[in-house]
């Protein structure tokens, strides 16, 4: 939990891969689709579910740029962009000693993303016409060492998300269509991670791993879907600003860094 007025920023990269019926139905997907024409035993259906999978549980790198502000009262705000969506959220902690359990809530609206292929995506599925928002709601206790070079953090997060608009499916090559597309999500799950550095300079790195309940509507069809998420994160972040509290210097407490999102 940053101090009243300081701020943080950092940059980084995380992977989101996808193991259980998710991970099957994309796989089948993949197979039955080649360059130019879909192999005997494909159907639409296994296509959509693959569709539902890339749109809905993201597989693949993305960027991550985040910053937070300390509010005081034990509170921060912060922003955040990982290339699928950009999220703001709060979070308030108590503390005690050297841990802290911090309760946080955030909002995010999910961005229109470019046709993706290889191993993250799926060929022909197009979703630059899909928009969407989420909601979620970590609980994290956080543990900082006396000197504040180690910090480490442990927690539950769970969350909703809601898509809607068209999508391009082009399952054998004829030709993309526009279909109209709605989806939604719930997820579950915890998240480990660890934080070292040393004055202004930090490596973070954190696990979330969430297991995921997902359903659409294609032109009317339903389509569902569930699996597991596994996402490793790493970031570069430093603190820019800081200023002390009228009256005194403040305490840094936990500082954490929740989720990448």
């Amino acid at each position: 939990m940053e101090p009243e007025g300081q701020v943080t920023g950092g940059i980084g990269l995380s992977a989101q891969f996808l193991t259980g019926e998710a991970a099957r139905s994309l796989q089948q997907a993949r197979e039955n689709t080649s360059e130019g024409s879909a192999v005997a035993g494909s159907t639409p259906e296994e296509y959509r579910r693959g569709a539902l999978a890339v749109a809905a549980l993201a597989p693949g790198v993305a960027p991550w740029v985040s910053a937070r502000v300390g509010l005081g009262h034990e509170s921060e705000g912060g922003v955040a962009y990982s290339g699928r969506a950009l999220r703001v959220d709060g979070r308030y902690a108590l503390r005690s000693g050297s841990g802290a359990l911090s309760l946080g809530v955030g909002g995010q609206a999910l961005l229109a993303r470019r046709e993706e292929s290889g191993w993250e995506g799926l060929r022909g599925v197009e979703l630059g016409g899909v928009s969407g928002y989420g909601l979620d709601v970590p609980l994290v206790f956080g543990w900082r060492s006396e000197a504040g070079l180690l910090t480490a953090w442990v927690g539950l997060r769970g969350g909703y998300e809601r898509q809607w608009g068209q999508i391009g499916l082009d399952p054998d090559g004829s030709g993309r269509q526009l279909v109209n597309w709605s989806a939604s999500r719930w997820w579950w799950g915890g998240l480990v991670g660890l934080r070292s550095g040393f004055r202004r300079v930090f490596v973070v790195m954190e696990l979330d791993v969430a297991s995921s309940s997902a359903r659409a509507s294609v032109e009317d069809a339903p389509v569902m879907l569930e699996g597991v998420t596994w996402t490793p994160s790493v970031a570069l972040v430093g603190r820019f600003l800081s200023r002390k509290r009228e009256g005194g210097g403040g305490s840094a407490g936990i500082e954490e860094l929740l989720p990448f999102g």
